[in-house]
């Protein structure tokens, strides 16, 4: 069950950072905020997909602690590829990072499934939860 959870995982994630970089690249002229909302709006599927896998492997990791970790190599090639792909996208924005890019790709992959949750939210649910949020 592992291998075929991690051998999804992998395949997914290697779709996704092709989807992200196809995206960035047919942004025409300049970047800018509302254009990076968009590529990410455009990557949510498959973005909610990875969530969803690397969730499922968590807990399945849970269960079995004797289960492999996603592997390490797997996680940096893919903070290259988006680190790459950030610098592109910085680049034509006439930007340049003030940290590294592959701080900025980890933190990006790491804060993408929030990102997800948020866009889920609907926010009156929120307020009736918090009735004084209003």
């Amino acid at each position: 069950m592992d291998e075929v959870l991690r051998d999804a995982l992998a395949a997914r994630a290697a779709a996704l950072v092709e989807q992200v970089r196809e995206t960035v690249e047919a942004i025409e002229g300049h970047p800018d905020v509302d254009t990076i909302m968009e590529v990410l709006q455009a990557i949510r599927p498959e973005g909610r997909t990875m969530y969803v896998l690397t969730t499922e492997y968590t807990l399945y990791r849970m269960r079995h602690p004797e289960a492999e970790e996603i592997p390490y190599v797997g996680r940096q090639q893919i903070s290259g590829l988006v680190a790459r792909i950030l610098d592109e996208a910085l680049t034509r924005m006439g930007r340049r990072p003030t940290v590294p890019s592959t701080t900025l790709a980890d933190l990006l992959i790491v804060f993408f499934p929030f990102f997800l949750i948020f866009l889920n939210i609907d926010a009156s649910s929120i307020r009736k939860c918090n009735p004084s949020s209003s």
